[in-house]
């Protein structure tokens, strides 16, 4: 059994378990709530990890399962997806409303969820990115992202 709080090891802070959870849980809410605020296909939150990699954290939305199971299974890493390459050089939003076609986010993570029109959004603490935030529209219909919504 895990204590209820534990140190990181790496530096003074500690984590608390039950404050860990709460704040996904609170993430998770945020992820819904965004996803029908602009009627997006799903929300994905990821943290990003010592060696630049992107760790899955939550997501939200009108996801299946399969795409639940794979944003879980899905660490990205700058070498092998083009957005998490993107987002750790140039911490700044990035969007598309053609991601099958846009070399800016193909190959990603987003090619495998079928996204046809994405916002991707730096988490950013300080000048310190700490995190990525992907709201996506799937579908053949025009489901573009509107300046408005994008902002």
């Amino acid at each position: 059994m895990l204590p209820n709080k534990f140190s990181t090891g790496s530096s003074d802070l500690i984590f608390d378990r039950h404050y860990t959870q709460s704040l996904q849980q609170a993430f998770s809410r945020i992820t819904n709530e965004l996803s029908n605020a602009i009627e997006a296909s799903g929300s994905y939150v990821y943290t990003l990890s010592e060696d630049q990699s992107f760790a899955p954290l939550v997501a939200g939305g009108p996801i299946t399962e399969a795409e639940h199971a794979l944003f879980l299974s899905k660490v990205i890493y700058p070498e092998t997806d083009v957005l998490a390459y993107r987002i750790t050089a140039r911490s700044g939003t990035l969007f598309s409303n053609q991601v099958q076609t846009d070399q800016r986010m193909t190959p990603s993570i987003l090619t495998e969820l079928m996204a046809s029109a994405a916002v991707a959004v730096p988490v950013v603490i300080g000048e310190e990115l700490i995190g990525l935030l992907l709201i996506v529209r799937r579908g053949d219909e025009v489901n573009e992202y509107t300046s408005a919504e994008i902002r």
